[in-house]
């Protein structure tokens, strides 16, 4: 019916709900919503467990043992979970692991961190009346910086959209 109205509601709205939603608004109904996965949407989401694991457990390690040896062994512990086909093809799977290995080598290894991080992997949730729901975002790691603190959001696949959204709901 043309003109029919559809209310969804979602008890817990979560930073990777906004992101799925930005990214597609139809991949988001049926992941979220109907609860069906897509090839598309599933690669997504498995490189993302493994790069929020690998990035939780580098920050728990002692400053001295955060090394690149490491992250490649993070990285080779948690990938074995991922399988190829989840992936368009092994091109793109290969590609995929590529990326994400330079991507994490280059984000965890290039500074020091002398301190542990003020938070990490940790949810805060509000209630968002205006919306009848509650928001839930995770702030994977925040870091101390002179008299403030950063806070560092790590994505599989982003664009202009989603780091706006990113950096207004912080």
């Amino acid at each position: 019916m043309i003109g029919r109205e559809h209310r969804i509601s979602i008890a817990t709205l979560t930073d990777y709900h906004l992101q799925d939603f930005i990214r597609c608004p139809y991949q988001f109904y049926y992941f979220h919503i109907e609860g069906k996965i897509t090839t598309q949407s599933d690669w997504r989401k498995m490189v993302q467990v493994v790069v929020n694991q690998v990035v939780s457990r580098y920050y728990k390690l002692p400053p001295k043992s955060q090394t690149t040896k490491k992250v490649l062994e993070f990285i080779d512990d948690h990938w074995s979970a991922i399988e190829v086909r989840q992936f368009e093809s092994k091109i793109h799977y290969y590609k995929a692991l590529a990326n994400i290995t330079d991507h994490l080598l280059q984000c965890l290894t290039t500074e020091r961190i002398e301190n542990p991080p003020l938070f990490l992997y940790e949810k805060f949730n509000m209630n968002m009346d205006e919306l009848g729901t509650e928001l839930s975002l995770t702030f994977e790691v925040a870091e101390w910086s002179g008299n403030s603190f950063i806070i560092k959001k790590y994505l599989v696949d982003t664009d202009e959209e989603m780091n706006l959204l990113s950096k207004k709901m912080l």
